[in-house]
């Protein structure tokens, strides 16, 4: 019974998360499928996929306003959660200063969480930043 319950969460946790993809990514597009993939990522925030594709939302500003302090703050939070490509992006926040103060020390240890999880990108940004 309790990994029926177990199995039931994370099953509403991919349903949302991949309604959620369809509505950002469907042929027919728009703001009606926009508003509904941002509502399907909220409501699951807290996993880190989500909250790094509501990043991405923000920063690029397709689906929604554009904001880089609430694109840094989803990136953020789905790196804490461990999601490589967030750290990526958070590095890259801190470093240029986009939706937060430049920190150059928080950016290298984002680089270098992210380069140290095998990204290149990462690896090859360490590099340019010495």
């Amino acid at each position: 019974r309790r990994a029926q319950g177990l199995l039931g969460k994370q099953t509403g946790i991919l349903d949302s998360y991949l309604t959620g993809w369809f509505h950002e990514n469907a042929p027919l597009g728009g703001k009606p499928f926009g508003t509904g993939a941002l509502i399907c990522y909220e409501s699951i925030s807290d996993q880190p996929a989500a909250a790094y594709r509501l990043g991405m939302i923000h920063r690029a500003g397709d689906l929604t306003e554009q904001d880089d302090t609430k694109a840094t703050e989803y990136f953020l939070r789905a790196a804490n959660g461990g999601c490589i490509p967030a750290m990526l992006e958070t590095a890259k926040a801190y470093h240029d200063g986009k939706g937060t103060e430049v920190d150059q020390k928080l950016a290298k240890k984002w680089a270098q969480k992210a380069a140290d999880a095998g990204n290149e990108e990462a690896k090859k940004l360490l590099e340019d930043w010495k």
